[in-house]
């Protein structure tokens, strides 16, 4: 009976766990990073994301000041993204770096994080991370709405002058 329900809670627990995790933690040898990603962990795509590494070690006094960080997006062995990051902006203290990105579309997209010390205070390390987008931003992409108006307006316009036209010439018809 207890393994019944050792085995039922497990199910439970997995089939109503959230699919993207909060705060990825991930190392390579003595350092590692943990990824934040706002909003909420959970980002959409089309809207703007912002990715937070938080550089962590043990062993090694790091920080992004002492590091050519760069951090790679890529989806479906695409490059996205190449960027040297820099300590973050919003005050986050000196082992944070952020990145801003749109995630364009649905996926999972990997996420690696390389650095090398700039004062050979700690080995080069790469981290990976995969990321996995479920939401989308609803409602029609922006390239695909303006060629629909564009298409539309084309075809107004187009009516528009023949109708000009056709009474144009019913007019002459009637004249004589």
């Amino acid at each position: 009976m207890k393994k019944i329900f050792l085995i039922l809670s497990v199910a439970l627990i997995l089939a109503f766990s959230p699919t993207a995790f909060a705060h990825t933690t991930v190392f390579d040898g003595d350092i590692g990073a943990l990824l934040h990603v706002n909003p909420n962990d959970d980002p959409i795509a089309g809207e703007a994301s912002d990715l937070h590494f938080n550089l962590l070690s043990d062993k090694f006094d790091i920080s992004i000041a002492d590091c050519t960080c760069k951090v790679t997006i890529s989806l479906l062995d695409k490059k996205l993204l190449e960027k040297v990051i820099l300590e973050s902006e919003e005050g986050f203290g000196p082992r944070v770096a952020s990145v801003p990105f749109i995630f364009p579309k649905k996926g999972v997209y990997q996420i690696v994080l390389s650095g090398q010390s700039r004062t050979e205070q700690f080995p080069d390390f790469s981290l990976k991370y995969d990321l996995r987008i479920e939401k989308e931003v609803e409602g029609i992409p922006i390239q695909k709405n303006v060629f629909t108006y564009l298409l539309l307006g084309g075809g107004v316009l187009l009516i528009l002058l023949l109708l000009f036209f056709m009474q144009r010439k019913i007019a002459r018809i009637k004249k004589d």
